[in-house]
């Protein structure tokens, strides 16, 4: 999802869900702060300090947005840091993932 800025009275999870019903038309998704992404190279335009979110839909959940779903192994080139990103929310989902499934299991 394209960058954004918080407006000056909202939470950062109050703009992330603000962002995915306005650019994606996704309401009532689970969210959680992935990371905060600061490197001082990052981006060689500007400083920019970057709160990573992710979310999970529901089953039946469908994206309506703009643009185009991905698998995680056939990207497009990610620019910046972007693939860093990525994977940092891959590797915080499979753990998430097999911690449930041992519960699950045991």
């Amino acid at each position: 999802m394209s960058p954004t800025r918080a407006h000056s009275e909202e939470s950062l999870e109050a703009a992330c869900g603000r962002v995915l019903s306005t650019k994606a038309r996704l309401e009532r998704v689970y969210l959680e702060q992935l990371y905060t992404f600061g490197a001082p190279d990052r981006d060689p335009r500007d400083r920019v300090i970057s709160v990573a979110y992710y979310a999970i839909l529901a089953v039946d959940q469908r994206y309506s947005g703009p643009g185009q779903w991905h698998t995680a192994e056939a990207l497009p080139k990610l620019g910046f840091d972007h693939a860093e990103i990525l994977s940092t929310a891959l590797t915080r989902l499979r753990a998430k993932l097999a911690r449930h499934c041992d519960k699950v299991r045991g």
